[in-house]
This record gives structure tokens, C-alpha cells and sequence, in this order.
């Protein structure tokens, strides 16, 4: 029941992600600080989870991907899901807090708000709010990096966060596309039909292209290093052509598990190519 309330697989891939951000600051890794980081991120990314299904409970329950969660079903009460979370919520920032600074556990705390204050109830309003939602997923990287002392305007962790945002925005536009009518049932404002069956594939193509483009960069400057991975990075990359065009699984799971690859070139880059 935690699981479903905490979104689990997606807090700990938040936890992951703020680990790259860590490992791609150019310094000795602090073991210590690393897992500090990792709960604190992926404890932050849960209470953001359980907060957002206590906001949506009613939304979730017209929804059929939704309708089995723990607060639609009466199995968690709102007072309770909510308790969860502020939880979730006080554990993740004093983990980070301690062992990681004061940045750290703001850029968390700042990443929470804009999920929750903007990005959830924008979702009612407008079909862009995909473009809002998508900057929430910068932010883990971001948490790691300031974690090992680097710089936020760094162009190295900006480049890491622009590759994740231009990922976000097809990869959400799919899922909004194979379950347009579900979200349209609950009331959410869906993008496909504000631009059109025919506006849409071309402008789907163009942010790929962009992130395809943000990608090849990472080498070039250096954020990925190490040629194994490298090119396990850079092998899924045709298929996210096929993921807008054709919609097949193979292409989706691709571009699903896309932010995945990302992660484990910069870890191999780290651990395997020698310091980034």
C-alpha cells in the first residue's frame, strides 16, 4: 500500500538520478553523503508522490490507471496519506540537510513545490502544463550535483538537466496520447488535440531531435567519458524516432527506461572511465 502512496520505483529513480548528478562533479566520493543523498532525494521524491495523490484523490478515482491507488480505494484515509507524506517529507530534508548542506535540501524543497503548487493544479487548467511538469524532473540531478559543491549555473549539470527535460516531454506526451481518454475523464487538459493529428508528429520529432542533439553533447564535454557505455547510451537512440511515428513497444520501452541509460553512463563514467 506504501509502495503505490510513495510511487516507489519512480522515488528511487529520482534517488538514482540525484546520485549521477553527485558522481558528475569532478571530486572524491564521500560513500557517506552519497546514501545520505539517495534516501534523502528518493524520501523527498515519495512524500511529493503521496502529497500529489491526496491533492488528486478524487481525480484518481475516475481515472482506470489511477482508480486502484490507496486513497481512491478507502484503504488509506487523506489524514493519514497526508501524514505520510510530511513524513517522507521531514526525513528527506533533514537527511539532506545534514549531510549535504543547505542547497541541496532547497533546490529539494523548491523542486516539491513547483510539483505541487503549480504543475498539479495546472494540469486542470491547461494542455502546456506537460511543459511546466517536465522542469520537476531536473531537479534530482540538480540536488546531487550542489550535494558535491558544485555550482547550480554550471554548464555540465545544465546540459545533464536539459537531456532529462527534453526526455520528459515526449516520453509524457506518449503516455497522454495511449490514455487520452482516461485523462480527459478525469478532466485533465490533454496536449494532442491542442496542437492536432497533424501538428503533433512533426513537433514530437523536433523534441526528439533536440535531445538526441542535447545527448551527443554529454561526450563532447565531457559528462560521459567511458566508450562501453557511451554507446549503450547511443545505440536506443533510432528507436525514439519510432517511438513517435510508429507508437510500438519496443520504441516506448526504449524511451521509458531513457533517463535510466543517462544514469548508468555517468556512473560508468565515473566508476569504469576514470573520473568525469
Amino acid at each position: 500500500m506504501l509502495a503505490r502512496l510513495f510511487r516507489l520505483r519512480l522515488s528511487l529513480m529520482n534517488g538514482f538520478a540525484a546520485a549521477a548528478g553527485y558522481l558528475l562533479f569532478p571530486s572524491p566520493v564521500q560513500r557517506p553523503t552519497l546514501l545520505a543523498l539517495f534516501l534523502g532525494v528518493a524520501l523527498s521524491a515519495a512524500a511529493g508522490s503521496a502529497l500529489n495523490q491526496v491533492l488528486e484523490r478524487d481525480l484518481d478515482a475516475l481515472m482506470r490507471r489511477t482508480c486502484d491507488r490507496p486513497l481512491p480505494t478507502k484503504k488509506l484515509s487523506p489524514a493519514a496519506a497526508t501524514l505520510a507524506g510530511l513524513a517522507a517529507l521531514a526525513a528527506g530534508a533533514s537527511l539532506l540537510f545534514f549531510a549535504a548542506g543547505a542547497v541541496p535540501a532547497a533546490v529539494a524543497l523548491v523542486t516539491l513545490i513547483w510539483y505541487l503548487a503549480l504543475y498539479t493544479p495546472l494540469k486542470r487548467v491547461s494542455s502546456l502544463a506537460l511543459l511546466v511538469g517536465g522542469v520537476c524532473g531536473c531537479g534530482a540531478p540538480l540536488v546531487g550535483w550542489s550535494a558535491a559543491g558544485g555550482g547550480l549555473g554550471d554548464f555540465r549539470i545544465v546540459l545533464l538537466a536539459g537531456v532529462i527535460y527534453l526526455w520528459q516531454v515526449p516520453h509524457f506526451w506518449q503516455l497522454q496520447r495511449k490514455e487520452a481518454d482516461d485523462y480527459r475523464r478525469a478532466g485533465f487538459h490533454v496536449f494532442t488535440p491542442a496542437v492536432g493529428k497533424k501538428g503533433s508528429a512533426p513537433l514530437g520529432r523536433l523534441w526528439i531531435i533536440s535531445m538526441i542533439t542535447a545527448t551527443l553533447m554529454l561526450p563532447v564535454f565531457g559528462v560521459v567519458q567511458a566508450a562501453p557505455i557511451l554507446c549503450a547510451l547511443l545505440l536506443p537512440l533510432p528507436f525514439l524516432f519510432l517511438s513517435w511515428r510508429r507508437w510500438d513497444r519496443v520504441a516506448a520501452l526504449v524511451l521509458h527506461c531513457y533517463p535510466l541509460l543517462v544514469t548508468l553512463a555517468i556512473f560508468g563514467g565515473k566508476f569504469i572511465g576514470g573520473a568525469v
